[in-house]
C-alpha cells in the first residue's frame, strides 16, 4: 500500500510487559475491581467500602467481649453500652446508617475503655467514607488495647490505600511479631513491601505464605505477579499456572498467566488462558481485545476479526474497535468492509488524523485517487503541519500525470517543512518529468543546503548534471553521494560507468562498480557496467562473459545488446556484432550513433525496423540516468 503499512498498526494494540504495572488496580473483571493482590498502591480503600465488618458481629443477647491477642481476660460491656450497641446494630441492618452512628457514638460515651465498640464503629464510618474519623476510632482502639490486632489490621488497610505506605508497613510487621503465621498479613505486607520495588523482602513474605498453605490460591498468585514485576517470566508462569489449577474460575489469573505468556511469546497458550478466561466472563471486552492481539501474533486474521466483532456487539460505540476491525479487512484486502469501518469511526471522530491517513492509503490502493486526495486535503484543513499528507497529495498528481498540481504540492510543503530533504527531492523529480533539467537542478541544488546528509539528493542532482552535459558536476555530485552513503548502490554504478565511458581512472570505475553489484548482485544494469568497464581496459573475455550475463538478466535492452556488438566486432566476430547491433537498432531505432557505426563497420545501411521502445528503466541502469527509472510512489 502506498506509504502506509497496515499491518504493523495491528500491533499496536497493547504489549503485555505494559499492561503488567497497572493491570491490577485497573482491570475489571465481572464488573468489580480485583481485590487487594498486586504491585504498586492497591485500591484497599474501595475495596474495604464494599465490605462487612471486620469482626463478626454477635447474636443478640450473647455475651460481648473484647477481642484481643495481648489481654485474654475478657471483659464485658458496660450495660448501657451494650444497649447502644444492639441499637446501632439494628439500625445498620435496617439501613439506617445515621441512626447507627449516632448510637456508637452514644455506645463509646457509655464505655470509653471499649476498643470493641471503637472498631465497630470505625468500620461503618469507612463504610459511610469517611475514613479520617474511622481512623481516629481505630487510632483510640490501639491506644487502649496495644496489641489489638484488628485495629492493627483495619489501619493497615486504611494506611496502605492512602499512601501511608510506611505506617501500614510497621504495623503489618508488628501483627506478624504477635501472629508469625497470620497468613493475610504476609499477603498484604509482601504486597506493600513489592510496591516500594523491596522484591527480595517480598519473596520471602510470599514464599511464607505458601510455606503455611501450599494450596494458598493467593500466595501463587502473588508470587507468580511478583515474578512477573521482576521479569522474571517463566519462574511467573509457574506460579499463575499453580493457581489457576487450584481456581480453575479464577479469573484474574487466567489473565495475568496469558500476559506472561504473551511476553514469552507462547501465544497457543495465552490464547487458551483468554478463552478460559471469556467462558468464565463472555462480556469482558479487554480480555476479547488480548485474545484478537494473540490470533494476529498468530497470523489468525479471521479469528482476530471474530473477536472484534463480538467486542463490537458488546459495546458499539467503541470506535477503537472499529478502527481495529478495519486494519484486518484492509490486511485481507477486503478495501469496501476497511473504508466501511473507517468511515464510521471518522463519523464519531472526525479530526482523528490517523484514521483518514490509513482509509486515504486503503483509497489510493484501490485507485480511488480523488478520493484519496479528498481525505489528504481534510486532513490539511484540520492540521496543515502533517507531513505525509503533503508528500502523499504530491505524489498522487505526479502518478496521474498532474505535474502543475505535483508542483503545486510539493512547493507547500517546502514552505511547511524546508529542512526536509526529500521534499526537494520529490519536486525535483517532477520538475524533470516536465523536462525542466535547468529548474531541477537548482531545486537538488537547493535541497543539499538544507539537507547535506541526504544521498539521494547529490545522487539525482549528479543524474541532472549528466542530462546538461556538465561532466564536474556528475562526477562531484556522485562522490558527495557515496561519500554520505558508502553503500549507495546507484550512485557507486552510476559513477563507475561514467569513468569507464570516458576512459579514465579505470581501475577505479571497476572498484565502484564491483561495490554496486556487492549491494546488488543480480542488477543487469550494474552487469552491464562491469562487462563496459573491461571492454574499455581491452579485456575482452571478461566483457564479453558479463555482458552475456547482463543481457540474460535484462533481455530488452538495446544499449546492453550494442555493448555486446561492440566486444563481438573487437573480438573479429562479426557476424555477432551485426547481430547484437541489429537486436539494439530494433529496440531503439532513433540511435544515430549506432546507425554510423553500423555502416563505418561495412555492414552498410541497418534495414528499417519499427520501434519497440527505448532502454528499459531499470533500477540503476548504466547509460539512461537512474532519474528515469525513479518511481514516485
Amino acid at each position: 500500500m502506498p506509504g502506509i503499512r497496515l499491518f504493523p498498526f495491528i500491533h499496536a494494540l497493547t504489549p503485555a510487559r505494559a499492561v503488567w504495572s497497572n493491570f491490577v488496580v485497573n482491570l475489571r473483571v465481572s464488573s468489580r475491581t480485583i481485590g487487594p493482590c498486586g504491585f504498586g498502591r492497591v485500591g484497599l480503600f474501595a475495596v474495604l467500602l464494599s465490605l462487612g465488618p471486620i469482626l463478626p458481629l454477635p447474636a443478640t443477647g450473647a455475651s460481648i467481649q473484647e477481642e484481643t491477642l495481648v489481654e485474654p481476660a475478657a471483659r464485658s460491656l458496660e450495660s448501657a453500652a451494650a444497649y447502644h450497641y444492639i441499637r446501632a446494630y439494628q439500625a445498620e441492618i435496617l439501613g439506617d446508617f445515621d441512626g447507627a452512628l449516632a448510637a456508637y457514638d452514644e455506645a463509646v460515651a457509655a464505655d470509653p475503655e471499649s476498643a470493641f465498640l471503637r472498631m465497630q464503629h470505625a468500620q461503618l464510618l469507612l463504610r459511610r467514607g469517611r475514613p479520617q474519623e474511622a481512623v481516629r476510632l481505630a487510632e483510640e482502639a490501639l491506644r487502649i488495647v496495644p496489641g489489638h490486632v484488628p485495629a492493627m489490621l483495619f489501619l493497615g488497610q486504611v494506611y496502605g490505600s492512602t499512601k501511608r505506605t510506611d505506617e501500614a508497613i510497621d504495623l503489618y510487621r508488628r501483627i506478624l511479631k504477635i501472629d508469625p503465621k497470620r497468613e493475610e498479613v504476609l499477603f498484604y505486607l509482601g504486597s506493600l513491601l513489592a510496591s516500594k520495588k523491596e522484591y527480595a523482602a517480598a519473596l520471602d513474605l510470599f514464599r511464607k505464605v505458601i510455606e503455611i498453605n501450599p494450596q494458598s490460591i493467593m500466595g501463587h498468585h502473588s508470587l507468580g505477579r511478583l515474578y512477573a514485576e521482576m521479569g522474571l517470566f517463566e519462574d511467573a508462569a509457574r506460579h499463575l499456572d499453580e493457581t489457576v489449577r487450584l481456581k480453575p474460575n479464577y479469573e484474574a489469573a487466567r489473565v495475568s498467566l496469558g500476559l506472561t505468556y504473551e511476553i514469552l511469546e507462547r501465544f497457543a497458550d495465552a490464547e487458551k488462558q483468554y478463552k478460559a478466561a471469556i467462558e468464565i466472563n463472555p462480556h469482558n471486552n479487554e480480555i476479547r481485545e488480548r485474545l484478537a492481539q494473540v490470533y494476529v501474533r498468530q497470523k489468525s486474521l479471521g479469528a482476530a476479526l471474530e473477536q472484534l466483532q463480538q467486542m463490537a456487539g458488546f459495546d458499539p460505540d467503541n470506535l477503537d474497535v472499529h478502527y481495529k476491525m478495519g486494519l484486518i479487512y484492509a490486511d485481507q484486502k477486503e478495501y469496501d468492509n476497511a473504508v466501511s469501518q473507517f468511515r464510521l469511526v471518522l463519523a464519531g471522530r472526525p479530526d482523528d488524523v490517523r484514521t483518514r491517513t490509513v482509509l486515504a492509503a486503503i483509497l489510493e490502493e484501490m485507485n480511488d485517487n480523488d478520493g484519496a486526495l479528498a481525505e489528504y486535503k481534510e486532513i490539511l484543513v484540520r492540521n496543515p503541519g502533517e507531513y505525509n499528507a503533503w508528500v502523499r497529495t504530491g505524489m498522487i498528481h505526479s502518478r496521474t500525470s498532474r505535474p502543475k498540481e505535483a508542483e503545486a504540492a510539493f512547493r507547500g510543503a517546502i514552505e511547511k517543512f524546508p529542512k526536509k530533504g526529500d521534499l526537494y527531492l520529490y519536486l525535483g523529480l517532477v520538475q524533470m518529468q516536465k523536462k525542466q533539467t535547468a529548474a531541477a537542478i537548482e531545486t537538488f541544488t537547493r535541497g543539499t543546503e538544507a539537507d547535506d546528509k541526504n544521498a539521494d539528493l547529490f545522487f539525482q542532482l549528479g543524474a541532472a548534471c549528466e542530462k546538461e552535459g556538465r561532466a564536474e558536476c556528475v562526477v562531484r555530485s556522485m562522490e558527495t553521494a557515496i561519500r554520505v552513503n558508502p553503500k549507495h548502490a546507484d550512485a557507486l554504478n552510476f559513477l563507475g560507468y561514467t569513468l569507464a565511458e570516458r576512459g579514465e581512472r579505470l581501475d577505479e570505475a571497476l572498484d565502484l562498480i564491483r561495490r554496486a553489484l556487492a549491494e546488488k548482485p543480480d542488477n543487469g544494469y550494474y552487469v552491464d557496467s562491469l562487462g563496459w568497464a573491461y571492454f574499455q581496459k581491452g579485456m575482452l573475455e571478461e566483457a564479453l562473459a558479463e555482458l552475456k550475463r547482463a543481457a540474460e538478466l535484462v533481455r530488452e535492452d538495446p544499449v546492453i545488446r550494442e555493448h555486446l556488438g561492440d566486444v563481438y566486432l573487437r573480438k573479429g566476430m562479426r557476424e555477432e556484432a551485426r547481430g547484437e547491433w541489429m537486436r539494439s537498432l530494433g529496440l531503439d531505432p532513433k540511435n544515430e550513433k549506432l546507425r554510423n557505426k553500423f555502416r563505418e563497420a561495412g555492414f552498410g545501411d541497418p534495414p528499417s525496423a519499427s520501434p519497440n521502445g527505448s532502454r528499459s528503466s531499470g533500477e540503476g541502469s548504466s547509460l539512461v540516468s537512474p532519474v528515469d527509472a525513479m518511481v514516485l510512489r
